[in-house]
């Protein structure tokens, strides 16, 4: 069977910005089982529809030595026919989350606006220009190179629709302090996902391997019961 399967855009906001109650006390589950795998295929949608032909670096992304820091993987992008290399790292927090908070009940852009603003000075602080979350500071560390000819950009993504200006936009960059680093790019995969619902795109076609293969783990491990005709 093809691993590739589709994300349902709504549930996906009904799980992580609603908490729906069917989905209270899943969400660790959940992420454990395809969060970083399903982070990764919302960005890669997001590069593809603007033609930046991402795809996935198999090698780990490490600072080179054993202990060091190490985020999640490495994502390349074509940038004006010239390879960059995400370092990146990825933040499931969502409404579900210590300090989450549900998507304001109306939706309307009118509450978006503070409620991105809001989300996005939970995790930056714009007085020391850096992530306030210890967990999430450490994609400002520089990981080693995979080609010392290539581009390395941080890249963090959250769950959250944030942006410093309230702004719809699901990918930006801002300036920081304090890194190896002069600027970090954010992509939120709510922003993204709403963006897409708005234009009438209520799934999308992804591959996410791993997770086919947990799947398959746990349809051999509990298994349905033939009925006897």
């Amino acid at each position: 069977m093809d691993s590739q399967r589709k994300l349902n855009l709504p549930a996906l906001i009904d799980f992580y910005d609603r908490k729906v109650p069917q989905s209270i006390g899943h969400a660790t589950s959940v992420n454990a089982v395809m969060g970083e795998e399903f982070a990764s295929a919302l960005f890669l949608d997001f590069a593809e529809r603007n033609n930046l032909s991402p795809t996935i670096i198999t090698e780990v992304c490490t600072q080179g030595t054993q202990k060091g820091k190490r985020l999640d993987r490495w994502i390349q992008i074509i940038e004006n026919e010239i390879p960059v290399h995400f370092q990146t790292e990825i933040k499931n927090w969502s409404a579900h989350a210590f300090s989450g908070r549900k998507i304001p009940l109306s939706e309307s852009e009118e509450e978006l606006i503070p409620y991105r603003i809001a989300r996005w000075n939970v995790q930056f602080d714009p007085e020391t220009n850096t992530l306030r979350q210890e967990p999430a500071k450490k994609v400002l560390i520089k990981m080693k190179a995979l080609d010392p000819n290539v581009e390395i950009r941080p890249l963090i993504i959250f769950w959250d629709s944030m942006h410093p200006e309230g702004k719809p936009d699901p990918f930006f960059s801002v300036k920081v302090n304090d890194s190896p680093f002069n600027t970090l790019w954010i992509f939120s995969m709510s922003t993204h996902i709403r963006n897409l619902v708005n234009e009438g795109i209520l799934e999308i076609k992804v591959d996410m391997p791993t997770v086919k293969e947990r799947f398959n783990w746990l349809n051999t491990l509990y298994k349905s019961i033939d009925k006897v005709t």
